[in-house]
């Protein structure tokens, strides 16, 4: 039995070499990513065992995530649904560089830091530690 149960939804990231706009043919790195299977994982490094479940398309970027997991030492329990619910990705613009802290007009992050209905910075606290 697990020491830590992780529920949730974990995406394809794609993240973009360069920083700005991605134009045809850009270069960048595929990932994956979501609080519920960081968690599993981190734990997993730390020496912890962990299980992580989760719902992914019957896709490519499905087998991916749900192999990558694998490899970190995570149980796995997947639920592949049919093509008809591909996996979530999101498409991520920037650089490594990018702070919550930068001013207004460089910063990203802008447009989602004072909506507070829709999102949701909770692990800044982690994050910065």
């Amino acid at each position: 039995m697990a020491d830590v149960v992780t529920l949730g939804e974990t995406m394809a990231l794609w993240r973009a070499d360069d920083s700005g706009a991605p134009v045809n043919g850009a270069r960048g790195t595929l990932g994956f990513g979501g609080s519920d299977s960081n968690v599993a994982i981190a734990l997993a490094r730390l020496g912890h065992s962990s299980k992580w479940i989760s719902a992914l398309g019957d896709d490519e970027l499905g087998s991916m995530i749900a192999s990558g997991i694998r490899s970190e030492g995570v149980e796995t329990s997947v639920k592949f649904s049919n093509s008809h619910f591909p996996t979530d990705n999101v498409l991520v613009v920037g650089d490594l560089n990018d702070e919550l802290t930068d001013e207004e007009s460089h910063n990203v992050f802008q447009t989602v830091l004072g909506d507070i209905f829709n999102y949701k910075f909770v692990d800044m606290t982690l994050a910065e530690a």
